[in-house]
């Protein structure tokens, strides 16, 4: 008997884990508190993308269970270039795989409201997710936070710095998520950490690929 509960145990982690990093793997941004914070750098994997990740991983909790994770990298194409991809939603599940489709339901202002619907995984009981997003601070900060979606709270933002005289930029992806009361609070900053990676990376890629090609045809 008490094997398996150690198994149902293992079993529940697992499965927690795949929500939250599938579920959150829609970003979307805010303004967000500041919090102290612990430095370290990891090296992405990737052969196409060389650049260090540097993570910052924040100490936790505010009044509910959340987690607050910052990561950055060197990006080679200008910040403007970035910024362009950044805000080109239909074209976000081209590098954020995990997404089917993205498009602006309706602007107001500064303002764009996002419709992402999401791929198949484990826990993704609402494919379709709504976000509102802030480009008021072009090009060089966008913020987004989640309406609707499979989580209880999901803010984050995007910092876009010129480097190298403006011909590369660093972007620093900033994501704060509360999954709700089930999910362990260490699962959630676990994931969290893997799950900004994976999108930081992919951003960093995407970027430099279509820039690659733009430049390529020219």
């Amino acid at each position: 008997m008490r094997q398996i509960q150690v198994l149902l145990y293992v079993v529940f982690l697992i499965l927690s884990y795949s929500i939250l990093k599938s579920a959150a793997a829609d970003y979307h941004t805010a303004e967000l508190p500041q919090d102290s914070r612990l430095v370290n750098s990891v090296q992405a994997n990737s052969e196409s993308n060389q650049s260090d990740l540097k993570t910052i991983v924040p100490t936790k909790q505010h009044k509910e269970k959340l987690a607050r994770s910052t990561m950055s990298t060197v990006i080679k194409t200008p910040r403007e270039f970035a910024w362009s991809v950044l805000i080109d939603f239909p074209n976000h599940p081209i590098i954020f795989h995990r997404l089917k489709s993205c498009r602006v339901a309706k602007r107001d202002g500064n303002l764009l409201y996002i419709e992402a619907y999401l791929k198949p995984g484990l826990f993704i009981y609402k494919e379709r997710q709504y976000t509102v997003t802030d480009i008021s601070g072009a090009p060089r900060l966008l913020t987004w936070h989640m309406l609707d979606g499979n989580l209880k709270s999901v803010h984050g933002r995007w910092d876009l710095e010129p480097t190298e005289n403006g011909k590369f930029c660093q972007a620093t992806y900033t994501l704060e998520v509360d999954p709700g009361p089930i999910i362990p609070a260490f699962l959630v900053s676990f994931a969290l950490h893997e799950m900004q990676k994976e999108i930081i990376t992919s951003f960093s890629k995407g970027c430099e690929t279509l820039y690659a090609k733009e430049h390529m045809s020219n």
